[in-house]
């Protein structure tokens, strides 16, 4: 059956092309050159309602939301004094509500580390960087350690290998706590950057300095929400990630 649709098809242009030519005069190539176009546009134009139009469409790239500030629930910059870091490989399970933009349950195989901020010493931040054909997104999350014993110094030369996800939360809640834990490198993991220590140092106190970010591999999409129902349940979530 195929192969008599692809004979008939192959009849069909080559009949389409001595009508042209006899019609119009134009040598063989060129009428066979408009035959292809013309039952090209016709299979096309056959998905459609008559009077109906057709255009190629981009799933990726076009805005739908309008960006409003909000007078009831306005924006708050600043990030609170606790972050929990996550081996990359111990994440599983994740689940997401409707879009990739919010997670809203995933399972860990052990406990969360905990770093301590003050002051907004928790500083996340991510970008749009452009990687060859693709545009990606850089996450940087930079923090201070504020313990420097041998065991933590242990530690650190340990993990400066691993791969981590990193969450956050923002003062800005958003509506009912929707914006107030972001997670970053879900999809790759992040690596440690940086980390260094300044005894001397009059702000930190010698603390050491972190940071975990996108090195190589970068992240598809901006750092996604943690939210569960609410933000007393989502809170609940992220503290007993260190219990």
């Amino acid at each position: 059956m195929k192969n008599l649709k692809n004979l008939f098809t192959a009849l069909l242009f080559i009949a389409f092309t001595f009508v042209i030519v006899s019609i119009t005069g134009i040598d063989a190539p060129t009428a066979l050159g408009v035959s292809v176009v013309a039952n090209g546009l016709a299979f096309v134009s056959s998905f459609y309602a008559t009077g109906e139009s057709f255009a190629f469409v981009s799933i990726c790239g076009s805005l739908t939301k309008s960006i409003l500030k909000s007078c009831a629930v306005p924006i708050q910059g600043g990030t609170r004094d606790r972050m929990a870091v996550i081996n990359f490989d111990d994440l599983s399970a994740i689940t997401y509500v409707g879009t990739t933009s919010v997670v809203d349950s995933f399972v860990i195989d052990s406990l969360a580390i905990q770093i301590d901020g003050k002051n907004n010493s928790i500083m996340p931040n991510y970008k749009m960087v452009k990687v060859g054909f693709e545009k990606m997104f850089d996450h940087i999350v930079g923090c201070k350690g504020f313990d420097i014993s041998q065991e933590v110094k242990d530690d650190l030369n340990k993990g400066k290998d691993g791969r981590y996800v990193v969450i956050t939360e923002n003062f800005a809640k958003g509506t009912n706590g929707t914006t107030a834990f972001e997670i970053y490198g879900i999809s790759t993991g992040l690596e440690m950057t940086e980390l260094d220590r300044d005894p001397n140092s009059a702000d930190t106190q010698g603390a050491f300095n972190i940071v975990f970010g996108t090195d190589k591999n970068k992240e598809p999409l901006m750092p996604n929400y943690l939210f569960i129902d609410d933000y007393a349940t989502t809170k609940a979530f992220f503290d007993a990630l260190f219990v």
